[in-house]
């Protein structure tokens, strides 16, 4: 599990609340597929961005490693 301070889970929450608002909107605004594509993955590079900002470098590669195994479970 991530541990974070008071802070550091204040600014992740809201930059998780940023991108999931970004992509609802992307979702439900882009009609052509690959605009929306390329839009989706912006807007995610832009949040690991955010969140590395946050993030010590240990919390990252921790969250990176996370991030990795539930891609694999899923």
């Amino acid at each position: 599990e991530l541990v974070l301070t008071e802070t550091q889970t204040e600014k992740v929450e809201e930059v998780n609340i940023r991108f999931f608002n970004d992509m609802d909107l992307a979702q439900n605004t882009i009609a052509n597929q690959n605009e929306r594509i390329s839009k989706i993955k912006e807007l995610r590079k832009k949040r690991v961005e955010d969140l590395k900002l946050i993030l010590t470098p240990e919390q990252f590669e921790q969250l990176k490693s996370i991030l990795k195994k539930k891609r694999t479970n899923n």
